[in-house]
Parts: C-alpha cells; sequence; structure tokens
C-alpha cells in the first residue's frame, strides 16, 4: 500500500465497521429481540423504535467530544456489571443513543477514531466509568459520555543496519495489577499497530498516560538461522530487550509523540536438555518451554516436544539472564492406566554465550478430592470445578477441569501447586463460593501440596447470595462529581483472591448513589476516592494505604446500607 494511506484505511475500516453494525440492527426484525443482547440504534427525529419485549428496559443518552460536540456514529455498548453478553448500538447524527436492555447493572462505553474510548461517569480516560443501575424504571435517560480527544503515538522501526522493518508490530503496554499480582497488559487500540513499507507508523486514539512501546519485529527477522550467534528479539524503549530495563513514554492529547525504535539483536540461546519422570522413565511425550517472568508477565522465549528419548533441543535470541525451563510429559499409554501429567521445572542462567544442558525430572501433580454443595438457584449440573495456576510462570500449564459426580462430589487429579481451586457454571459464572477443609478456610495456594500426595476433604460451598453495600456518598468540591467507592477485605491474605470477591468498586451517580454487588460475607473497609485507574484497583500499596483510614464493616449476605461521608481519601 502506497505511503501515508495507513490512517485513512484504518479510519476507513472503522466506518464500515459502524455501518455493518449500523445495517444490522436495522434488518433484525424486533420480536427477534433477546434481554440482554438487543442491538437497537438510535434513529433520531420521529421515526417509529422497535417495540420492546416485556421486562426491558431503555438506556438513552448522547456522546459528546471535549467541546461538547456531538460525535456521530459512534459505537456505544453496555456491558453487564456482572458479566454476560452486552448490548450495542450506533450513535446517529447528533450522537444520540438507544441501548436495549435487561434490568440489571450496566458500565456504558463508547468508541469512535481518532478519540480515545470513555465511558459514562469517567473523569479521565482511563478511569474505571459508572455503573449504572437499570431495574424499576422503564428508561434511563440523559447518559452523557464524552470522549477524550485522542493522543497520537508515531515514529519508525529500523533494524540493526537501519534498515526500515516492514510489519513489525508496534506494542502499547500498561502496568498495573490483577489481584494484587503485578501484570502487563497491551492497550487495545482501533488503529493499524503495524509498521508499513518505510517502517512507520502511526497509533491515534490512545488515552493520555503513560506506557511502555515496544516493537515485535516480522516473522522473517525473528527466526533463528543454523549457525546464527545473533537474533532480533521484541524491543522495547529505550532500545533494549528486557521489560525490566524499559523505560516508560508519557503521552498527552495536546502533542504527537514521536518515538524512533532499533531492534535489537540478542545471542542465541542454545539450550540441550533431558527430561525423566519422577521413577526414572524416559518420558517419550510431552512439551518443554523456555520462559522469561518479567514486570508481571510470562513470556514464552522458545518451545519444543520431546523427542522419544525424552531429549529437547531449543534455539532462540536471548537477553543474558535467568530463565525457567517448564516441562509437562504424561506417561506412555499402558493397558489398564490412565494417562497422567507430570510437571517439571528448572532455572538457569543465560550469561550470553555458550550452550547450556539441563535436566529436568518431572513429578506427577496432587489429587484434589471433596464435595460441592449448593444453595439458592443454582444448578449443579452446570458446574465445573477447575484449576487456575497462580504463578505467571504456569500460566502456559492447560488447567484441568471436571463436572460434578454424585451427590456432588468431585476429583482432580494433575494439580500443580500453587494454584486456586475454583468453581465455574458453563452458563453463569457469576457464583459466590466458600472452599474450605476440616471446617477451616482452604486455598491450593496457600497450603503445602505435594507433588502424588492425595488432598481429601475439601468442601466448596456455592451461592448466587452475595453481600453488598449501598447507600449515598455525600458529594463536595472535594470528591469531585463521581466519586468512586471501594470496599475491600480487611484480611489482606483475601486481595488475591481470583475471583475478585473481596476487592469491589462502584463509581457514584451525579446524584451521589452508588451500589456494590457480588461480595463475599465478611469483614470490610470502604473508603472514597476522587478517582482511580482501572489496572490500579488492586495495587497492595494503595489498599494498604487506604486500609488505615477507611470505615469499617461486616457483611453478611445480603446487601447492606451504608451512607459514605463528604472528604475523599
Amino acid at each position: 500500500m502506497p505511503p501515508g494511506r495507513w490512517s485513512r484505511y484504518a479510519q476507513l475500516t472503522g466506518v464500515l465497521i459502524s455501518a455493518v453494525i449500523v445495517l444490522c440492527a436495522y434488518l433484525r426484525p424486533s420480536n427477534s429481540m433477546s434481554a440482554g443482547a438487543t442491538v437497537a440504534p438510535s434513529r433520531g427525529g420521529a421515526e417509529p423504535l422497535p417495540a420492546m419485549t416485556p421486562g426491558e428496559r431503555t438506556i438513552r443518552g448522547q456522546v459528546l467530544d471535549a467541546l461538547e460536540r456531538p460525535v456521530a456514529y459512534a459505537i456505544v455498548t453496555a456491558k453487564p456489571d456482572a458479566g454476560g453478553r452486552a448490548a450495542g448500538t450506533v450513535t446517529d447524527s447528533d450522537g444520540r443513543y438507544r441501548l436495549v436492555t435487561a434490568p440489571g447493572r450496566y458500565t456504558i462505553e463508547a468508541e469512535k477514531m481518532p478519540w480515545a474510548a470513555g465511558g459514562y461517569g469517567q473523569v479521565t480516560a482511563s478511569d474505571l466509568p459508572a455503573v449504572v443501575a437499570v431495574d424499576g424504571a422503564p428508561d434511563r435517560d440523559g447518559l452523557q459520555i464524552r470522549l477524550a480527544n485522542g493522543a497520537v503515538v508515531s515514529g519508525t522501526v529500523v533494524d540493526a543496519a537501519g534498515t526500515p522493518v516492514v510489519g513489525a508490530s508496534v506494542q502499547l503496554l500498561e502496568r498495573g495489577f490483577s489481584n494484587t499480582r503485578p501484570v502487563v497488559s497491551t492497550v487495545r487500540l482501533q488503529s493499524s499497530m503495524r509498521s508499513d513499507d518505510k517502517g512507520r507508523f502511526r497509533l491515534f486514539g490512545v488515552a493520555p498516560g503513560s506506557y511502555i512501546v515496544a516493537a515485535v519485529p516480522p516473522e522473517g527477522y525473528s527466526a533463528v538461522l543454523p549457525g546464527a550467534h545473533l537474533g532480533y528479539r521484541r524491543t522495547f524503549i529505550p532500545g533494549v530487550s528486557s521489560m525490566d530495563r524499559a523505560e516508560p513514554v508519557l503521552v498527552s492529547a495536546d502533542r504527537e509523540t514521536t518515538i524512533a525504535i532499533r531492534l535489537v539483536r540478542d545471542p542465541v540461546l542454545r539450550l540441550r536438555g533431558r527430561v525423566t519422570t519422577n521413577d526414572e522413565r524416559v518420558a517419550p511425550t510431552g512439551m518443554a518451554r523456555l520462559l522469561k517472568v518479567e514486570g508481571g508477565e510470562a513470556t514464552a522465549v522458545a518451545g519444543a516436544s520431546l523427542a522419544s528419548d525424552g531429549s529437547f533441543l531449543m534455539e532462540a535470541a536471548a537477553s543474558p539472564g535467568v530463565y525457567t525451563v517448564g516441562v509437562l510429559t504424561g506417561l506412555p499409554n499402558e493397558p489398564g492406566q490412565r494417562r497422567e501429567r507430570e510437571l517439571g521445572r528448572a532455572e538457569i542462567t543465560w550469561r550470553g554465550d555458550g550452550e547450556l544442558a539441563v535436566h529436568v525430572k518431572t513429578a506427577p501433580g496432587a489429587v484434589v478430592r471433596g464435595r460441592v454443595t449448593t444453595k439458592g438457584q443454582v444448578d449443579a449440573r452446570a458446574l465445573r470445578v477447575f484449576v487456575l495456576p497462580t504463578s505467571a510462570a504456569d500460566s502456559w500449564i492447560v488447567s484441568p477441569s471436571v463436572a460434578l459426580g454424585p451427590g456432588g462430589a468431585f476429583e482432580v487429579r494433575g494439580v500443580f501447586a500453587p494454584s486456586h481451586l475454583l468453581v465455574a457454571s458453563e452458563r453463569d459464572a457469576d457464583v459466590v463460593q466458600r472452599t474450605s477443609r476440616n471446617g477451616r478456610d482452604f486455598s491450593l495456594a496457600t497450603a503445602g501440596v505435594n507433588p502424588g500426595t492425595p488432598v481429601d476433604g475439601v468442601e466448596i460451598e456455592v451461592s448466587r447470595a452475595s453481600a453488598g453495600l449501598a447507600g449515598v456518598v455525600g458529594l463536595s468540591g472535594a470528591c469531585g462529581p463521581h466519586p468512586v467507592v471501594v470496599a475491600f477485605a480487611e484480611d489482606k491474605d483475601r486481595w488475591a483472591d481470583p475471583r475478585g470477591r473481596f476487592i469491589k468498586t462502584a463509581r457514584a451517580g451525579s446524584d451521589g448513589h452508588y451500589r456494590i454487588d457480588g461480595l463475599a460475607p465478611g469483614a470490610y473497609r470502604v473508603a472514597t476516592l476522587r478517582s482511580i485507574p482501572r489496572h490500579a484497583v488492586t495495587d497492595p500499596a494503595r489498599l494498604s494505604k487506604l486500609q488505615r483510614r477507611a470505615t469499617k464493616v461486616v457483611l453478611g449476605d445480603k446487601v447492606v446500607a451504608m451512607d459514605l461521608p463528604m472528604s475523599c481519601s
């Protein structure tokens, strides 16, 4: 494609997507609308609107830019606060929208290039949006969404010789927290994120903020040729291949941020390995991976299948440092035996030269047995027990899951600690649970689970009943128009719960009303904030600081009324 057309191509793609959504919505028969998943575009004027199914609700509003001008043909979605299918529509020529939803609680968000995506009630583009309750009244009207001017990040990608790199993938990464664990997430944009035929890229619609910027070489550059001593790697600003050494790039909406990325070549690591099982037998089937954990992200540097003699060879460009070798195997199929998984890990230190050798010994996972009991409107037939690794280095392991047996009994084999033992529904994952053993709270993440050792007597209680808070925040100039309410468990060990049942937030409406649902019973601290970035909600340092001056409340299995003071933390 000739130079300069990339941005026009991206804009045209966005317009076509919007047009398709509008066309589909117009052609959809009104009697086929399903609650919670209806797409109903705002048509403006006096044109009749589709008939609503009994029990459905409408959300109306307008999308404006920073200068209060209507944003036409923006994509607007209503996302259920408890998870599930979203409703969507497109604004009309006056920027107005109309969404048809089932009763519930939703966040309303809008996006259109070249603006940064935004949501109702946000103070900044990176803030949490407000949650809109749609229940008693058939309509919620007047919900304005303001889209901030999107920032622009542009530049070039070249190789070590200064030659433009075509098709390099440019990434914007944000540091944050997930259940108190540091993570790095990739920012999603509508604009093209690849370099053109002259190595140039231009990212627009970026929310102002601080980012890690990286370029990933295309396949032709990243391949390691036989006998090669250097190879190209993902490169971070300011020209390093290690995320830990990357420097943040500050992006603002009032100017275009221009950067130049020169791809880094690292020495080629050749790693030979041998794998044996727990009983000293050769592992003839399995997969080995070379992993680098940086910033809470586990990156697979290389991978290889095991040969029939249990050996493997991996080659990849790698910066000097510490790496984890992970191996997942299965024993040979023998008559009368089930196939069991075994996991092995080894740590290696790569100094940038020479060939390394490693011996990895695998061990079988633990066997966890127990029973699931249900309360309330929970269909036990739709429940499954599964295991979620807590370590980023183990995130590549496929988690086992099992259906419930008679009386809610379960047996999960191949469990490798540290892990979380969870229950999910195939139809609706919004279930609250308590896991215990011998009458006490139990977690595979903290319990000592030995390889091959059975763990019996685990009790998992599943219920749709949950605790919550509702009330009014006394509005003041200090708190702003939409203060954020944060509720978090008093026990810090519960902050890492993978379901997020012990940390919840809600942004108050313009009238100060807020509501938080889905909390597990227990003791909590509650605080109000002017705003909080999405990626910082579970920052343990922030929560510890808030804990000292937050209000204490004990919750059962119902929503508790609690008005909050005017001052914001």
